[in-house]
């Protein structure tokens, strides 16, 4: 494979990496607090 072509395809994957894990992270959060019964406010750490 040409190195070229290597360097998109790592900065793709990470890209795409990051999004999958805020994701996770935005959806688990909330699921986490509920089953802590934690207030929005507690959650945020605010």
């Amino acid at each position: 494979m040409n190195v070229d072509a290597i360097q998109p395809i790592t900065v793709t994957l990470a890209t795409f990496m990051e999004v999958l894990d805020t994701s996770i992270a935005n959806v688990a959060l909330p699921h986490i607090a509920g089953s802590l019964s934690a207030g929005q406010d507690e959650a945020l750490g605010s």
